[in-house]
């Protein structure tokens, strides 16, 4: 399961965002900016424990809009369109991948692992990791 979808500095990332609220994964957000794309952050939400799978309250869902970011103590609800307008992104488009959920066998891979392999392939940590 995955999808993804836009966010502007203008709209309420609450009610755009559209991951899952049941299930761990991975998100990747891309930053589109004079006609370019370039990834700026590779987040995850859950994780397995001593073969425990462990989901977020909120899911997905939640570490991208309440989730801290950039540098930053503030929820990414407000942190977002703040380090948009200051860096003249014009959107964000977020991509969201569940590699754990509770109800399926098949996904149980350790978001955090998942993570560490994206940015292996990526090269390096994008522009907003700490």
């Amino acid at each position: 399961m995955n999808g993804h979808f836009f966010f502007m500095p203008d709209k309420n990332l609450a009610e755009v965002c559209n991951a899952p609220t049941d299930k761990g994964g991975i998100y990747i957000i891309y930053a589109l900016k004079s006609g370019e794309i370039m990834p700026v952050y590779i987040g995850c939400s859950g994780e397995v424990l001593d073969n425990e799978i462990k989901i977020r309250n909120g899911g997905i869902w939640d570490r991208i809009v309440n989730g801290h970011h950039l540098y930053s103590k503030m929820p990414a609800k407000k942190a977002f369109p703040k380090r948009m307008l200051e860096e003249s992104i014009e959107a964000l488009d977020i991509y969201w991948f569940v590699t754990l959920d509770p109800t399926n066998k098949k996904l149980n891979d350790d978001p955090n692992s998942v993570k560490r392999e994206l940015i292996k392939i990526f090269g390096s940590k994008p522009a907003w990791h700490k």
